[in-house]
This record gives C-alpha cells, structure tokens and sequence, in this order.
C-alpha cells in the first residue's frame, strides 16, 4: 500500500490509544480482543479509504504470507489471506473475509472485515481460530488521519496447562499469545 508503506505509521500516545488486549472465556472457547492506533501522517480520511479500496494489493502485516482480493465491488471487498500464527506451536490458515468500507464524511469513515471462511492447513482443525472480525475508523486529527482498530478471535481455549495472555507486542493480529504455566 503506498501511503502504509511510503508514510512511517506512527502511534502518537497522546492522541492514541495504546495497544491493549484481553481474553473472555466463553462455553466452549475464547474470545481474544485486542485494539489499537495508528496515525497516518499527512493524508486525509479520503485519500486513505481510496488507497486502501482500489490498492491492488492488501496492506502488508506481520502474520500474512499471502493475500489477494477476490472480488471488489464499490466499497465491498472479498479477500483472501493466508495466515500464519506462532505460539507454542505454528498454525497456518486459508482465509477469506468480507471488507466493507464506509464513508460517513470526508472526515470519518469505517471499516469491518468479518471472516468468512477459516480453514486450518495441514491436517485436521484444531480450533485456534474459529472466526476473525476487526472493526476500524478512520478519523481525520488535523493533517493525519487517526485509525482505531478493534479486533475479536474466536478459538477454542488454550490446551492442556497453557493459559491466554493479551499481548499488544506479540505478532497475532489479536494481540494474545498461549504461554505454559
């Protein structure tokens, strides 16, 4: 993405709100959230939903090997990621997600991604990621362009004597990570 890659995104503490995530036990399972802030130098909330719409590529992250857009229709995207996630042990996913864009006024805009498919590779599914959602604003601060995300994972709990600790400094998307006791 040109304005990800050519801008240096910062975190800016005194307008942003710092990296933070949790765990909730649910029946059955887990759901990670994690949120956090990036602003884009420079840019206005336009300029940032367009790159980021009509980009023919998705923006580069730390867990993503591979990405393509399937399908684009006006602000909606289908996509396709393949995902790799290390704890523990490595778990590599085929992905797909349904991105929409809306544009509420020049200054404000958001964001969902809401997983459609997650399917684990190699073997039988072991329940790590059951779905995927992040939900984002884009808000224009002066100059920059503030970007609020808020992501939800949906696993199974953490085996045997492991326990889910939030991470903002981790690599996982969700900012969790599964330590030994």
């Amino acid at each position: 993405m040109a304005i990800v890659e050519q801008t240096n995104p910062r975190i800016v503490p005194e307008t942003a709100i710092l990296p933070s995530g949790h765990t909730i036990d649910v029946p059955g399972g887990a759901i990670s959230e994690w949120c956090g802030t990036v602003v884009i130098p420079n840019h206005t909330v336009t300029q940032v939903v367009d790159t980021l719409v009509s980009s023919p590529r998705l923006p580069p992250a730390n867990e993503v090997i591979e990405s393509r857009i399937l399908v684009r229709q006006g602000d909606t995207l289908k996509t396709y990621m393949k995902l790799t996630r290390h704890v523990l042990i490595t778990a590599t996913y085929d992905t797909e997600h349904d991105v929409r864009y809306e544009r509420l006024s020049p200054e404000l805009a958001t964001s969902r991604s809401v997983s459609t498919r997650i399917q684990e590779i190699g073997g039988d599914d072991r329940g790590f990621m059951w779905r995927l959602n992040s939900y984002w604003r884009y808000q224009q601060a002066g100059h920059d362009v503030r970007i609020d995300v808020h992501s939800l994972t949906l696993s199974r709990r953490c085996p045997g004597r492991c326990v889910r600790l939030p991470c903002p400094s981790s690599s996982a998307s969700d900012g969790s990570r599964c330590v030994a006791r």
